[in-house]
């Protein structure tokens, strides 16, 4: 059964689809999350792929791609999967202008957390990643225990899952008006190595980004500081 969570998310991100990243702070911080990715390209095992080797990427609760577009061409396919089916439109518009074929950037619309039967999510093309991410999707999830093993789950052996999202580095309340829409506002570095090793995962990194995020809620503005957290499928 859906959650009222799910429904509130998915109509929140159909909504604001057509107008994601528009305002100035928007692309400031898309810009700045972009930059901190491709800086960590290599801490990431990401090499140079002049060569194009097949690495692939699950991109969840993609959104319009920032990540997927972070990362190429260290990587040579994404599959993203997301709750809205707008986002999934936008996503896949941006790749087609990007010049990207479906078979190298495309997304469908799913929920991993789901407890309604989605076939297409069972696909074998969505499976056996080297990569897999979620970008500033955490903090909406209802169970990050289990959105982590799903994820865990669908990448190769030595494969690394990685998320970027907000520090909680003091006592936060969701923002007024957010509730139900954002579940966790922020995450800290004994937090996520905990959730990462429930979930399976080994070699547990942790790396804050030196620019903070500019943000603005009901017109307040708020500064908000961004991390990568990284694991791997263990290889056995």
């Amino acid at each position: 059964m859906t959650t009222t969570s799910t429904e509130a998310n998915r109509a929140y991100f159909d909504k604001l689809a057509s107008e994601y990243e528009a305002k100035p702070w928007q692309k400031a911080m898309s810009s700045m999350i972009t930059r901190n990715i491709h800086e960590r390209r290599d801490w990431l095992g990401l090499a140079d792929n002049p060569e194009q080797k097949e690495v692939r990427l699950l991109d969840y609760a993609c959104g319009t791609g920032l990540v997927s577009r972070a990362l190429w061409p260290r990587i040579t396919a994404s599959r993203g999967i997301d709750l809205s089916t707008n986002m999934v439109q936008v996503f896949n518009s941006r790749a087609e202008s990007a010049g990207l074929t479906p078979e190298q950037m495309n997304a469908v619309q799913g929920d991993l957390l789901s407890k309604e039967e989605q076939p297409h999510l069972s696909d074998p093309s969505l499976f056996n990643f080297d990569v897999a991410a979620v970008g500033l999707g955490f903090h909406h999830f209802e169970d990050v225990i289990e959105a982590t093993k799903q994820l865990a789950a669908r990448l190769k052996p030595g494969g690394v899952f990685f998320i970027v999202d907000f520090v909680n580095d003091r006592e936060r309340e969701v923002p007024h008006g957010w509730q139900g829409v954002i579940t966790i506002n922020g995450f800290n570095e004994s937090g996520m190595r905990k959730l990462f090793e429930e979930a399976g995962l080994v070699d547990f990194g942790f790396s804050v980004f030196d620019e903070q995020a500019e943000m603005y809620f009901n017109d307040q503005k708020q500064l908000r500081t961004v991390f990568m957290a990284k694991g791997m499928r263990p290889l056995q």
